[in-house]
């Protein structure tokens, strides 16, 4: 079992992932929205778009698994550990399409 210093700092970082997975569906939903409205760039652009709203609700499904997880008075970091190694996989899986 890790100390509670390295926990909290797990769950810092799984947060920080998951902001900057909100910014990532951002940047496809907008750099899509652009490159075939303002630069007439040819693009499968449902698809892209499909991973922009699979990265949303991938994203919120985790942070509720990662508040009820930590809520009440003795948050559960052995759960924690295994929704960031569920988040590093399926963020893998995702990059590969």
């Amino acid at each position: 079992m890790m100390p509670d210093s390295q926990n909290q700092r797990l769950l810092k970082r799984a947060y920080w992932v998951s902001r900057q997975r909100w910014i990532a569906a951002m940047v496809v939903c907008t750099a899509t929205y652009c490159s075939t409205n303002f630069f007439g760039i040819s693009l499968n652009s449902v698809h892209l778009y499909g991973i922009s709203v699979l990265l949303v609700v991938y994203n919120a499904l985790l942070i509720l698994l990662l508040k009820y997880f930590t809520r009440g008075e003795f948050p559960r970091y052995g759960a924690v550990k295994k929704i960031v190694e569920l988040q590093i996989s399926t963020d893998l899986v995702i990059l590969t399409f």
